[in-house]
């Protein structure tokens, strides 16, 4: 008889949002080339004494579908790391609890009372999720939290995974083309160095949107690299380009369950 191993699950969930990552960025690239962004020479700034350069476009904003392939993908990473702690707690017993599951919290406190635990904006306690696992197993999920990380965790995978997933539950979570990528700056017979193009980052790329200033003597001929950006929906990812945070969100998350497989080998 054939045995599954018990990571498969988490592993076949993961390849899904893989596949469905790879699609969005075919989609990305083919947004990329149809669409039309253009630097144009606008206003003179008498306080800086440059002139300003603006985007400007006529492309329409990505498919809507979008939001329903993000919030799939959402869904097979936060199952695959429910499933994880499942099979982890099978390890223990034969009933896991029907709230076991991979605990994601920004905010945390471990005492020395107690065993690790968790501590979220919504007052629950994340150790009851995990709390059928071995110790060990509950120390390592403790340090993964994004509350361990720098920065408040916010720029944590795990974080993002969390309200993007959460996010997808009430709404249609909306992209937009795009956040902006800039270069290379063509400046003719001009020291760029001497007489460098100013480039402002906008969060999201609009028609008219200041790109930059330069001086008047310069000759400036960028180019614009559009990419598909989080819009409304999740303030967690807003501007983030959608292809890289999901890809960086599935590469970790496929970590985290490449991390437990030595606690699967036979005895």
């Amino acid at each position: 008889m054939f045995i599954m191993h018990p990571l498969n699950g988490p592993r076949l969930k993961i390849r899904r949002a893989e596949s469905e990552i790879q699609a969005l960025r075919r989609a990305d690239e083919s947004f990329m080339k149809d669409s039309e962004y253009h630097i144009v020479k606008a206003e003179f700034n008498p306080k800086t004494g440059k002139y300003v350069y603006r985007v400007r476009t006529s492309s329409e904003p990505p498919d809507p579908e979008w939001g329903v392939w993000i919030g799939e993908i959402a869904h097979n990473l936060r199952s695959a790391l429910d499933s994880l702690v499942y099979q982890l707690a099978l390890l223990g017993t034969k009933t896991p609890a029907s709230n076991t599951q991979f605990p994601i919290f920004l905010v945390g406190k471990t005492t020395r009372k107690h065993m690790p635990h968790f501590e979220g904006m919504e007052l629950r306690d994340g150790r009851s999720m995990i709390r059928q696992l071995l110790p060990k197993h509950q120390a390592l999920i403790e340090r993964l939290q994004p509350y361990k990380r720098s920065r408040g965790g916010r720029k944590n995978p795990l974080y993002w995974l969390k309200e993007v997933n959460n996010a997808d539950k009430h709404r249609l979570i909306q992209v937009v083309g795009a956040k902006v990528g800039v270069g290379p700056v063509v400046g003719g017979w001009v020291d760029t160095v001497k007489y460098p193009f100013d480039i402002s980052h906008p969060s999201i790329l609009k028609d008219g949107a200041k790109i930059g200033e330069a001086p008047t003597d310069m000759g400036v001929g960028p180019k614009v690299f559009p990419l598909v950006a989080f819009w409304k929906g999740c303030e967690a990812v807003k501007g983030l380009g959608v292809c890289y945070t999901l890809r960086r969100i599935a590469e970790h998350i496929a970590e985290i369950v490449e991390s437990f497989g030595p606690e699967f080998l036979p005895a």
